[in-house]
């Protein structure tokens, strides 16, 4: 992929973006940002350009640059659906939440449906007060996808605004049993069972909490590790196996792509892929790489 993003071919753009979202993942944020910012230097209305930058510069804290790279995506493409959403969110986060509002509005009549637009808005209308607006808007994501955590951990905050634990109870055990991994989740049942006057469980919720915490230190020690070491290999599959445990796939992906890139007959990457289309409902391309790891497979490549 490298290699063709630095030739003069038609899909050079399309690939220098996948190689620029791979290096965010991968916590290369200096490389990430070079490359938008070569592909914003060709074209100056480069909408996802300007997102992906925005991204960097929010996880580095350097809020006044992300809000200039999300409003510049807005004016690139006033009617794009990903650059109204982003500037939502970023606005959310910030407390601007009529803006915010606003913006996810247009976000949604301009075509937006991912879970993001969705749970975004369901905050933003939460933080105006709008709670059965912003229920409403949760119970439309659950719709779509039954067992979205992220959307029952909101149905609970919403409960525990009005004081209610026992409301907030189920959705978070719905949350916990789709999401076993999620802290936010884990941090807010603790809370509910101590409400409920049910100390065993709040302690063993904190302790899951500290694990989780715990695993979350070990997990940005590699990365940064992965950042340093550019062909440790080993370092990466720990991180894709974190990854695949901890409800983040795509990120796992990207691990292993690093992987391949260095090693292409890796058995222990190829057999991560493997689990992954496996796990996504793709069994011919999982068996094609169980047949590149060694592992025995009944079904055609």
């Amino acid at each position: 992929m490298k290699q063709l993003a630095d030739r003069n071919d038609p899909r050079a753009g399309d690939a220098m973006l996948a190689l620029a979202k791979g290096y965010f993942v991968a916590f290369r944020h200096g490389e990430t940002t070079q490359i938008c910012d070569r592909l914003i230097g060709q074209d100056p209305n480069h909408i996802a350009a300007f997102i992906l930058r925005g991204d960097v510069a929010d996880v580095s804290r350097k809020h006044d640059d992300a809000e200039k790279d999300y409003r510049a995506a807005v004016a690139a493409g006033p009617r794009n659906a990903l650059a109204r959403s982003a500037l939502a969110r970023f606005l959310t986060k910030k407390g601007q939440t009529r803006e915010a509002l606003a913006h996810f509005e247009l976000a949604k009549q301009f075509g937006a449906t991912d879970a993001a637009t969705r749970l975004g808005h369901a905050k933003a209308l939460s933080d105006d007060g709008q709670t059965n607006r912003a229920e409403s808007v949760l119970n439309e994501q659950l719709a779509v996808i039954p067992e979205n955590a992220e959307a029952f951990i909101e149905m609970a905050r919403l409960a525990m605004e009005r004081n209610d634990p026992g409301e907030a109870h189920p959705p978070l055990e719905r949350a916990l049993q789709a999401a076993p991994w999620h802290r936010d989740a884990a941090g807010l049942a603790e809370v509910v069972y101590k409400k409920l006057k049910r100390p065993a469980e709040a302690e063993a919720m904190a302790k899951r909490v500290a694990e989780m915490r715990a695993e979350e230190g070990r997990y940005g020690a590699l990365k940064l590790k992965a950042r340093d070491n550019g062909g440790d290999l080993a370092v990466r599959l720990a991180l894709a196996t974190s990854c695949h445990a901890n409800g983040r796939p795509v990120e796992a992906v990207t691990w292993l792509t690093e992987v391949l890139r260095i090693d292409p007959k890796n058995a222990a990457a190829h057999a991560g892929f493997a689990a992954y289309y496996d796990a996504t409902g793709q069994p011919r391309r999982a068996a094609a790489h169980r047949t590149v790891s060694g592992q025995s497979t009944g079904a055609k490549p």
